[in-house]
């Protein structure tokens, strides 16, 4: 099989990567699930500069998980519901645990920063250019995925051999 190259776009990245998730999860025909971690590796490997565009991103206009907490603790009103109280609580307990060196901090991005998001969205829309290897549907009858998944991995797949039978038939 040789590869073929398809382009498509960063914000596509996500929806690509939960259907080949969902497929890498069932049993596949071998050659089926060759080709696909063969392609999936191709798309992250050329993906890697937009990624890390993308994070870097974040990291310059995100806040700490920290910091985010922080802030939110001390906006929050002098008397509190029984369910302000309770989340307050959470809020208190996460901040310890961060503290503590429990979990990594994740990152939040004020949802007012429109040039953040300018920029993200610029990054999103940018075309990748991949090498994949197409797949059989064939080898992947056995697969359940959702017509929406389909949608975002159709790029990879082929159906040369059921075209070829179809004609056998109408001869």
């Amino acid at each position: 099989m040789v590869g073929e190259t398809v382009k498509f776009k960063m914000g596509d990245l996500n929806q690509i990567f939960n259907a080949i998730g969902k497929l890498a999860k069932q049993p596949l025909q071998m050659k089926a699930a060759y080709w696909l971690k063969r392609n999936y590796e191709s798309i992250v490997a050329s993906c890697k500069e937009l990624d890390k565009a993308r994070n870097d991103l974040i990291l310059e206009y995100g806040i700490p998980e920290d910091k985010h907490i922080e802030q939110l603790l001390s906006e929050l009103p002098d008397t509190l519901t029984e369910e302000e109280t309770a989340q307050q609580d959470l809020m208190k307990k996460r901040l310890e645990e961060l503290k503590a060196g429990n979990y990594q901090s994740q990152f939040f991005i004020p949802e007012d920063n429109q040039e953040f998001k300018k920029k993200l969205n610029d990054i999103l829309e940018t075309e990748v250019e991949v090498t994949v290897n197409k797949i059989e549907i064939e080898d992947m009858m056995n697969a359940k995925i959702t017509m929406g998944e389909l949608h975002f991995i159709a790029f990879m797949l082929t159906e040369k051999s059921l075209i070829q039978v179809s004609r056998t038939h109408l001869q």
